[in-house]
C-alpha cells in the first residue's frame, strides 16, 4: 500500500476505472485496509462511473459495514 498520498490517489484512481461486478469484491476489500475517507473515495468513485455496482453483494456488504 503506498504511503505516499498522491500514489494512493492515483492508485485509486486507476483501480475504479477497472472496477465490475467480478472485481468490486477485491476492490472492497482493498478499501477497506485504506483510512476511511480514501476507502469512500474509492468505492464512491467506483459506482459514480458505473451506477449498477450498487446492486452487487461486494458493494451491499460494504456499504451496510459503513452504517454501523
Amino acid at each position: 500500500m503506498p504511503q505516499n498520498a498522491s500514489a494512493l490517489i492515483a492508485l485509486c484512481g486507476s483501480l475504479y476505472r477497472m472496477a465490475d461486478d467480478v472485481n468490486l469484491g477485491s476492490i472492497v476489500s482493498y478499501a477497506m485496509r485504506l483510512r476511511r475517507e480514501v476507502g469512500e473515495f474509492l468505492v464512491g468513485s467506483c459506482v459514480r462511473r458505473e451506477p449498477a455496482l450498487q446492486h452487487t453483494d461486494a458493494f451491499i456488504r460494504w456499504a451496510a459495514a459503513r452504517t454501523q
